[in-house]
């Protein structure tokens, strides 16, 4: 109809229907959106006005507001028109429309914006003071561009330029939150970031942060922190330092939560980029601030914002200076405390707490004040969880610290082995790539647990000072201070190495009744020391002395010696032994000489087992009487190596084992069932291998020779080919042989050596005599094959 007046009356009255959800979908069944377009430009400003009413009500519901954007009726060039419109209530309309059509998804509504001279039109609008009330909804147009064309036509438009202007003319904070959200889309780019930097934004930004306001001061720091990606950004932030607002803001507890994250992420970012922003952290000790936050509890400091502050110290404690000084206060503890929330919605956060305390404990003070702070408890925590995440981060910490010696202690005292080796755990092992490195790392830290466990020292595996090794394997493993604790016991003597003359160990030693005088008779004493003397040590009584205790009966904290001078001079000797036949056989194969070598070492180590008789043979019912009389004399069933001359196959493989260690003999130390065990050498093969002469070097004359189909030889003469006058005399073809070496750390373990029977024979590995002396069970289905 073209009365204008029933027109109006018309709009008024469906533009009061579509506040209803089930008119706007009646509506849409009907082809409105063509009327709408059309009474859009009406002459009639009220009919405008319902108009855009009505298209407003309709894009309220979510299912029509996509339709109507998929309609390829649809046309954005009537709603920007109506942008500058002379009636506020028009603009605001059509302001509402737009930003319910503003869709990323859409590409053909953007493309219209932008050929309408949508962005024009919005810079238009912000310009103009008098319009103030539109500019709220202008921003939050602008500020939803999410694609880099999008920033470009904002760029090519003046954009920066005008809401720079804009930002130092407005006094709303509000507005100019609004401004800063704009520009903080433009930063996410690098062309953004350039035409910001041109245009001095950091300065600006800079003096925002002064006002105090919470809310700019977020989002002027999260601009900072893009812009910093920029490299000539960076340098002019690092001068302008505004680490002391960020970290105050962070600090206060009158910010909201909200703004002190999107802070405490911007400081982060900022100190990833710049290390002279560390320097600044340091100097000022804010670092301190940071590390108070975290003991915070979980309502007055959310768990994001933690996670957030370990990424800031994180990135602190990078440098090794600053990461020292950190560790002399309070870092560590801080740390430790994120582990007291066991909640699983803190699981991200002990997670980040893992990984930098990794950081720190590759330092050695940070190893110490770990372990003071009882750190292992916390860590098994983690490695308990069924989080396979968490799992991770503590397994990684476990190979971190396994060149520590005492803190794989602690963590093998707290039954961390037992738990990643245990069959519930096998999952877990191919889950976690870390899992076997750790327990990989505990066994190489500490082999004594990993004979106990794995049965096996590989020649690689060198023998430190108080390596041990138990009679009787048990589960779980004890460390050698637990054992130290431990009453004497006749069924389990522990064995340790010291080559050390004075070796000093306090502990507490809970001792029987009829050890605690501390006297012991000369009977007993003669029992065991009687035997045939070691070859180059003293008998004095001070050499002999190895527990030094106190006649205090109520006192259960001794200090307990050990000290094996006849350790020691076994190393003294064999090393002169080894040095004569070196010298001798210096001209000699590398082969023959290992071999020469390995049989001094197993002549020797036998000479100092054998007992009085050096014909007689091993007996077990002999050597349990000997071992337990040195367990009467020494109080202790900790039983120093140097003081056993009755030895079996362990006692022996053991002597071989650690003395070859320090002489440089590669060797792998292996134990078997029914109290054997051997030892395994790796002995170089000559490989012999043919070579054929090069053609050059043999008297040939193939190159002025010719054989025919049928045989006959053939000699060139000139151009011509004709038949050979005399027979060639054939030459024998020659070969020759050289001799190849593996060198020592490419080659396995390929012999046994016999320290029982035929002492230093070598017996090929999986041979009839080298499982004869393992006593494989092997052995018997051989016998019987062969009968």
């Amino acid at each position: 109809d073209e009365d204008l007046v029933i027109q109006e009356y018309a709009s008024v009255f469906l533009a009061e229907m579509t506040r209803e959800r089930y008119s706007c979908i009646k509506a849409l069944e009907d082809p409105i959106l063509d009327v709408l377009l059309t009474k859009m430009v009406s002459s009639d400003p009220d009919i405008q006005k319902n108009s855009l009413q009505i298209l407003v009500n309709i894009l309220d519901d979510p299912m029509c507001a996509q339709d109507i954007s998929k309609s390829p009726d649809m046309d954005l060039k009537p709603l920007v028109a109506h942008i500058l419109s002379d009636y506020p209530i028009i603009r605001f309309l059509a302001l509402q429309a737009l930003e319910s059509l503003h869709v990323p998804e859409y590409e053909h509504l953007n493309q219209q914006f932008k050929k309408a001279g949508g962005v024009e039109i919005f810079m238009e609008v912000l310009e103009n003071m008098e319009w103030k009330d539109l500019h709220k909804l202008v921003l939050k147009y602008v500020a939803n561009c999410y694609r880099e064309d999008e920033i470009k036509h904002l760029i090519a438009v003046s954009g920066p330029v005008i809401l720079k202007s804009y930002m130092r003319r407005v006094k709303d904070f509000d507005l100019i939150e609004a401004t800063l959200i704009v520009v903080a889309k433009m930063a996410a780019f690098e062309i953004g970031r350039k035409v910001l930097h041109e245009g001095k934004m950091e300065l600006e930004l800079y003096e925002l942060m002064k006002l105090g306001k919470e809310s700019i001061l977020a989002v002027a720091s999260q601009i900072m922190a893009l812009m910093a990606q920029h490299y000539d950004c960076l340098e002019v932030i690092a001068k302008l330092n505004p680490l002391k607002d960020m970290i105050n803001a962070i600090t206060s507890e009158t910010f909201t939560t909200t703004n002190r994250l999107i802070v405490t992420q911007a400081l982060s970012e900022l100190l990833r980029l710049d290390s002279r922003l560390c320097d600044v952290v340091m100097d000022e000790n804010k670092h301190e601030l940071l590390e108070n936050l975290l003991c915070s509890p979980a309502e007055v400091i959310p768990v994001e914002m933690k996670v957030c502050l370990i990424a800031c110290l994180k990135q602190l404690a990078y440098f090794i200076d600053i990461r020292n000084k950190m560790i002399e206060g309070n870092y560590i503890n801080s740390l430790l405390c994120c582990f007291k929330d066991h909640d699983r919605s803190s699981l991200l956060l002990r997670v980040e707490a893992c990984d930098a305390l990794a950081n720190v404990l590759s330092d050695n003070n940070g190893r110490v004040q770990f372990l003071s702070l009882n750190g292992v408890e916390h860590i098994m925590e983690c490695l308990k969880d069924s989080y396979l995440k968490l799992n991770q981060a503590a397994a990684t910490i476990i190979v971190v610290t396994s060149c520590d010696y005492e803190v794989i202690r602690a963590f093998i005292k707290a039954g961390a082995l037992d738990w990643m080796l245990q069959e519930k755990e096998k999952i877990t092992r191919y889950e976690c790539p870390v899992w076997e490195a750790a327990i990989e790392a505990i066994f190489r830290c500490y082999l004594p647990i990993k004979f106990a466990y794995v049965n096996r020292l590989d020649p690689q595996d060198i023998t430190e000072e108080g390596f041990y090794v138990a009679r009787q394997v048990e589960r779980p493993f004890i460390i050698i201070e637990e054992l130290m604790k431990n009453e004497v016991s006749p069924i389990r003597p522990i064995y340790i190495a010291n080559f050390r003359t004075e070796h000093k160990i306090i502990s507490k030693i809970s001792m029987s009744p009829s050890f605690k005088t501390g006297k012991i008779s000369g009977k007993q004493r003669r029992s065991s020391m009687s035997l045939k003397k070691r070859e180059g040590t003293s008998s004095s009584s001070s050499s002999r002395k190895i527990v030094s205790m106190t006649d205090k009966t109520d006192s259960a904290l001794q200090e307990t010696w050990i000290r094996d001078h006849y350790l020691y001079q076994y190393l003294e000797n064999l090393k002169k032994k080894l040095r004569d036949v070196t010298q001798y056989q210096k001209d000699g194969s590398k082969s023959s000489m290992l071999e020469k070598m390995i049989q001094i070492v197993a002549q020797f180590v036998c000479d100092q087992m054998v007992g009085n008789d050096p014909n007689s043979k091993y007996d077990i019912h002999r050597q349990d009487l000997h071992l337990n009389e040195l367990k009467v004399e020494l109080c202790s069933n900790i039983i120093p190596l140097g003081y056993i001359r009755i030895g079996g196959y362990l006692e022996r493989a053991m002597l071989f084992k650690v003395l070859a260690d320090r002489v440089g003999l590669p060797c792998a130390l292996v134990r078997g069932h029914y109290h054997r065990a051997w030892v395994e050498v790796a002995i170089p093969q000559t490989v012999h291998c043919e070579k054929l002469p090069s053609p050059t070097s043999t008297l040939s004359k193939s190159s002025s020779f010719l054989t025919t189909p049928s045989g006959l030889l053939l000699h060139h003469v000139g151009t011509q080919w004709l038949p050979q006058p005399e027979d060639e005399i054939e030459i024998e073809p020659q070969t020759s042989y050289i001799k190849k070496f593996t060198p020592n750390y490419m080659i396995k373990p390929n012999r046994i050596v016999d320290l029982m029977d035929d002492i230093g024979s070598l017996y090929p590995l999986n041979s009839f005599k080298a499982m004869q002396y393992c006593n494989k069970p092997q052995i018997y289905f051989m016998l019987c094959n062969e009968q």
